[in-house]
């Protein structure tokens, strides 16, 4: 944990100079790194921290903090409280997504109604998951097999959601994203 004795938010400070929105999504990849590392506490710190200074700003700034917050709800075991989050933060996104934002919180919504085990809201999300699939967010290709083993699992296949959740182990693998790896298995 040495290396996280310097918080993000402190070196990197919401500034003109640095634009709130560039500070929001670096903040977002940072903070998807403490949730892998299991620092659920830091990253509910800089949620909290981000979603206060980016509140009174309507539009990416507020829809990445709703996604960060959502993030830390579902690696908390929140999941009721991540489905609220990724609603809100998709919602906000219709009619103006041309990077594909809905897609990653379609990811995400997934997987937490399906941990939920809240089958047909699931079974829709995924999809509504598939059609928005967008190349620039490949590197989830972990976390839409993962979502998809939730689905299983929500609708009683076992086998499948084990099978999926190694699929989701080995993308991990073939992207380098080790910490993935672990998550899947």
């Amino acid at each position: 944990t040495e290396i996280y004795t310097l918080s993000l938010h402190d070196a990197l400070p919401i500034s003109p100079a640095y634009g709130l929105h560039q500070a929001v999504v670096t903040v977002f990849a940072w903070l998807r790194g403490l949730l892998l590392a299991g620092l659920l506490d830091r990253a509910d710190q800089a949620a909290r921290h981000y979603r206060e200074r980016c509140q009174a700003t309507p539009g990416a700034a507020e829809i990445t903090t709703s996604y960060m917050c959502a993030a830390v709800a579902m690696s908390s075991g929140r999941v009721r409280t991540a489905q609220r989050w990724f609603r809100q933060a998709i919602a906000a996104l219709q009619g103006g997504d041309p990077g594909g934002w809905s897609f990653h919180g379609l990811v995400f919504l997934t997987g937490a109604l399906g941990m939920a085990g809240d089958a047909d809201p699931a079974r829709q999300a995924m999809a509504d998951m598939t059609a928005a699939r967008h190349p620039a967010h490949a590197y989830l290709e972990p976390d839409v097999q993962l979502a998809k083993a939730w689905v299983a699992a929500a609708e009683g296949g076992v086998s499948e959601a084990l099978a999926l959740a190694g699929k989701a182990a080995e993308v991990a693998v073939s992207q380098d994203q080790l910490a993935m790896e672990v998550v899947a298995l």
